[in-house]
């Protein structure tokens, strides 16, 4: 009789056991609705997991099988080159680690208020995205979120954000503004790492902590800090290593941000100030480049082009022009041009023997004409052999540098 009530109350606790274990978990049942693969979660409503349409418009449903639609799964839409424009409905509350990862063609998505959270990566490597909104009630911008948006020039973050997290938007060469709300408290590390254009920023009061190489000197250009607060609190900010062009940048303390006005038409009215004392770097710009340009191109171009071209040409001209002309040109050029042309391998543009995501971003800052690359470099990038560098090339040798693809 014991052994009977003892085995009872062993099914029992097993059974109540899993039950507890099964009710704690986030169940979920896929299915497929048009272009678009979604999951019901336990709560009742659906995320949409996957889309194998080809619209370049498109406007994500509320509602799909009468579901609401609340979340955008990861990698959703990545690899979509067909859309050029999304637009989120107000019910979606998340947005996936790298939803819409290498959207090479999007060049406009609207997020709505309703969104709360925005994963990793999820805009990362959309080379046509111009400009983004972050609304209100998101509270992190996750790392590498806009990471190498090319093409990206402006970004709105909302007034609950406390955190950027790290690469957010790095290798952003067109961004040349941004405004950091008295929210954050935090930037990671890389933030504006190869920001270019970058000249000028905006940071609140509430930022304690700015991570290593946010703002390394050699890769973002910025000159002006408007910071809203005063020099003592600027000075509590812990700004880690390699940061020079926000330490030797321009600081506007006690800023003033009128919502509803833009950058031009604040400026002049808390310039007045502290302009004086604080904008010598805009008088002392000026006075550099007039200075070298002026002295180094005329000293040297007089100086090479007009006693090597009369010393050669009236000696040679008379007696060697016809015997040295059609001998040495004919010979040097053969023998220099087909030694050294060829001398590339796929991907490896700075010819250090190995293809690492270095090379990948000399590619992506050359199909921004950002730079110049030399003959060889261009060989090296054009991984589709098409004749001219785009951000498929750079995308594909960070892929053959993770190993996750090959030549």
């Amino acid at each position: 009789m014991k052994t009977k009530l003892r085995k009872s109350l062993s099914v029992i606790m097993t059974a109540v056991m899993l039950i507890s274990v099964f009710a704690g978990m986030n169940i979920s049942f896929a299915a497929t609705s048009g272009d678009f693969k979604y999951s019901v979660l336990s709560d009742g409503t659906a995320e949409i997991t996957d889309y194998t349409g080809s619209a370049a418009n498109l406007t994500i449903p509320s509602t799909i099988e009468g579901y609401t639609v609340t979340s955008i799964g990861d990698y959703a839409f990545s690899y979509c080159d067909s859309l050029t424009s999304v637009t989120i409905p107000d019910c979606v509350k998340s947005i996936g680690n790298s939803a819409f990862y290498s959207c090479q063609n999007l060049v406009s998505v609207s997020i709505p208020d309703s969104v709360t959270s925005i994963g990793n990566s999820a805009f990362s490597y959309c080379d046509s995205l111009t400009s983004a909104t972050i609304p209100d009630c998101v509270a992190c911008i996750g790392d590498r979120t806009f990471n190498s948006c090319s093409n990206l020039t402006s970004v709105k973050i909302g007034n609950s954000v406390t955190k950027v997290g790290d690469y957010a938007f790095y290798d952003c060469f067109r961004l040349k503004s941004i405004r950091i709300p008295d929210s954050v408290t935090e930037l990671g590390s890389n933030v504006f790492y190869g920001c270019d254009s970058l000249t000028s920023v905006i940071i609140g009061r509430g930022v304690t902590s700015i991570d290593k190489f946010s703002f390394p000197s050699s890769l973002c250009n910025l000159k002006t800090v408007y910071y809203t607060s005063t020099r003592t609190q600027w000075n509590n900010i812990l700004i880690r290593s390699y940061n020079d062009a926000l330490i030797n940048a321009n600081i506007i303390f006690n800023y003033v941000v009128y919502e509803p006005a833009t950058e031009p038409t604040t400026e002049p009215t808390t310039e007045p100030t502290t302009a004086p004392t604080t904008e010598p770097k805009p008088t002392t710009e000026p006075t550099t480049e007039p200075t070298t340009e002026p002295t180094t191109e005329p000293t040297t171009e007089p100086t090479t082009e007009p006693t090597t071209e009369p010393t050669t040409e009236p000696t040679t001209e008379p007696t060697t022009e016809p015997t040295s002309e059609p001998t040495t040109q004919p010979t040097t050029k053969p023998t220099t041009e087909p030694t050294t042309e060829p001398v590339y391998t796929l991907g490896d543009i700075d010819g250090n023997g190995k293809i690492t995501a270095a090379d990948a971003r000399v590619a992506l800052r050359i199909s921004a004409k950002l730079e110049n690359g030399t003959e060889n470099q261009l060989l090296a990038a054009d991984t589709d052999k098409n004749g001219k560098i785009t951000a498929s090339d750079a995308r594909k040798i960070l892929r053959v540098a993770a190993n996750l693809d090959k030549f």
